[in-house]
């Protein structure tokens, strides 16, 4: 029903959701039958609803049609009904100098799909402009004056973002293009208004496109569409592009509110006159935005109460059980929030005044006593222990970047881990002797260091265990596989040799590729072979039992073929699975 979090801002960020999994998060945040889900910031009362209204499968990166709706702001944002699209991120360049040739002190505001605004400052050492909000490894901006373009590039998965130009606090650079490392993208078009029009797969075709209409004298968005690559008769994605489906429709009312999403279960008729549909139906406080009831198909209703500065004040479903009931008590001259179940169990957030992250949860008292979930930060925002109600606790420490290097729990268990200056893993480290002291001065002994190599693309190609077996991934190109894995081998014969090495050494990919070739009988492997539909979904998946001396798979009565059959939403329609005679019946 809902989810309760505790973070600075909005969305979803930089709460305990992203930064403490499911340690920092009270409740479940699924509403409904729909892609829904609901959440209550506990420091700032912000309800969160994100609603996944339509998919298509894409090749490399899916196309997602994602909203999120803050209670917190105005008619404002997105598309002027108070939600925004996932997609709908922003740059501000603030200032001081110019975007390429910034001064000490020089900013720009991101602004993420789900409203959350994070400021970058300009790193002289790593010309760039850098974030460490939210979890993984810091997040950078780069300007390129040659296009004069943003690039943002995700610190943890290398994913690149391209943003229209900003020179000024005054001019809004929007996202345009999105891309894996396979070069694999998404490109984003808007209209003359800085409207989102158009969500594109950049290799296939596939869209969803946003049409907007007026309401009550508001140009609000009106439907979504899709337009999906076309089945053959055997219900294979061809090359051949569809034409535009109608999938969404949006209603609103005389403020400019969003009061109905009708998603149609059989768009192929092109009406949803039929009443085979998927009806999401919003109320608000007032004449407020702050949204008061969320109702959907099958029954599900949720209503959502305020107090008088706007905050979440409790929560309830449609059968008023006191399981579905939740009052929030907010006490900001504590730093503290006050949860309260429909059975009176209560639980408290306690946060830091200014990083507003969660610091301690309280839970229900047990024989009198209620529990403590303890967290400490660093200055950059990384967690650096957690501590239990029994007083165990878990310590890490991180790197400049932001990547997390060290983890010893209260028994003394160590993990040490090396990064790439690409925030790459490079090893992984643990030691069968533990730690004996904690933060003393003895250390934890007898290390078993796993390895991982990257390509220039920055794709696992190899990984090598602390015995020296090693794994082995190949990708596609552009044309075949779509840079997408289509080989996984395990190499049984032969081990790497790995005397001399000490833990934080690390291997290329230059070495392990000498290493597979020198390989005299390279039968000596275990072979997986993966191929892709037109879209980018995985349709066949072949392993087998034997293969040749020059690594060819034999495909003979112990080898096995599993096939899938996905529709342009990214739904399993059916696995068919065959072995040994019947895989060779088939391909005969």
């Amino acid at each position: 029903m809902v989810a309760i979090v505790a973070g600075k801002g909005l969305g979803l960020f930089d709460t305990s959701l992203n930064i403490l999994g499911e340690a920092g998060v009270l409740g479940k945040s699924m509403l409904g039958q729909g892609n829904s889900h609901a959440f209550v910031n506990a420091v700032n009362g912000n309800l969160v609803l994100q609603m996944q209204d339509e998919q298509l499968s894409g090749r490399g990166l899916d196309l997602y049609a994602l909203r999120t709706y803050n209670s917190l702001v105005t008619l404002n944002v997105g598309n002027g009904e108070g939600w925004r699209w996932s997609c709908e991120q922003t740059v501000t360049f603030q200032g001081l100098g110019t975007p390429a040739q910034p001064q000490e002190g020089a900013t720009v505001v991101h602004t993420e799909g789900d409203g959350h605004e994070t400021t970058y400052t300009w790193d002289e050492a790593r010309a760039a402009y850098i974030s460490t909000e939210g979890s993984g490894a810091s997040n950078e901006l780069r300007y390129d004056s040659t296009s004069s373009e943003w690039e943002r590039i995700n610190g943890s998965t290398r994913m690149t973002e391209r943003y229209s130009n900003s020179t000024s606090s005054s001019m809004t650079g929007r996202l345009i293009r999105r891309a894996d490392t396979s070069s694999n993208s998404i490109i984003f078009t808007h209209d003359d208004s800085g409207r989102l029009t158009l969500i594109q797969d950049a290799a296939s075709q596939q869209e969803l496109r946003l049409r907007y209409g007026l309401f009550n004298g508001l140009s609000r968005l009106q439907r979504l569409e899709t337009r999906a690559l076309i089945d053959d008769e055997n219900g294979h994605a061809t090359a051949t592009l569809g034409s535009a489906v109608r999938q969404v429709e949006y209603d609103y009312d005389n403020l400019g509110r969003l009061i109905t999403v009708t998603i149609d279960l059989t768009p192929a008729d092109g009406s949803i006159a039929d009443g085979v549909v998927f009806v999401t139906n919003y109320t608000y406080d007032g004449s407020t935005t702050r949204i008061a009831s969320v109702k959907q198909s099958g029954g599900t209703s949720v209503f959502y109460f305020y107090d008088d500065a706007g905050r979440v004040r409790s929560v309830k479903d449609h059968s008023d059980a006191a399981s579905s009931q939740w009052v929030f008590t907010y006490s900001p001259a504590s730093n503290s929030t006050a949860i309260t179940d429909g059975n009176g169990q209560a639980w408290t957030y306690r946060y830091d005044a200014m990083t507003q992250q969660l610091m301690e949860i309280l839970k229900p008292a047990v024989g009198g006593t209620r529990l403590s979930t303890q967290f400490k930060y660093d200055a950059s925002g990384n967690l650096i222990s957690i501590t239990d109600a029994r007083n165990n606790t878990v310590t890490y420490d991180y790197d400049i970047n932001g990547n997390r290097t060290f983890e010893r729990d209260a028994l003394g268990d160590t993990i040490t881990c090396t990064f790439s200056t690409l925030n790459q893993m490079l090893t992984e480290t643990r030691y069968r002797t533990v730690d004996p002291d904690g933060a003393g001065p003895q250390s934890a002994g007898d290390p078993f260091t796993t390895r991982y190599v990257y390509d220039a693309n920055s794709r696992l190609r190899f990984v090598v265990s602390a015995e020296g077996r090693v794994a082995e991934n190949r990708y596609g190109n552009a044309s075949v596989g779509y840079g997408l894995l289509t080989h996984t081998l395990q190499y049984i014969g032969e081990v790497y040799n790995l005397s001399g090495l000490i833990p934080s050494e690390q291997l290329t990919e230059a070495q392990l590729i000498e290493w597979v070739t020198r390989l005299q009988d390279k039968s000596q492997v275990q072979l997986t072979e993966y191929s892709y539909d037109l879209r980018g979904n995985m349709s066949q998946q072949t392993s087998y039992a034997a293969v040749s001396e020059t690594g060819k798979g034999i495909m003979d009565e112990q080898a096995s073929v599993t096939e899938y059959n996905y529709d342009a939403h990214s739904q399993l329609r059916q696995r068919m699975a065959v072995r040994g005679s019947a895989v060779i019946s088939a391909r005969s």
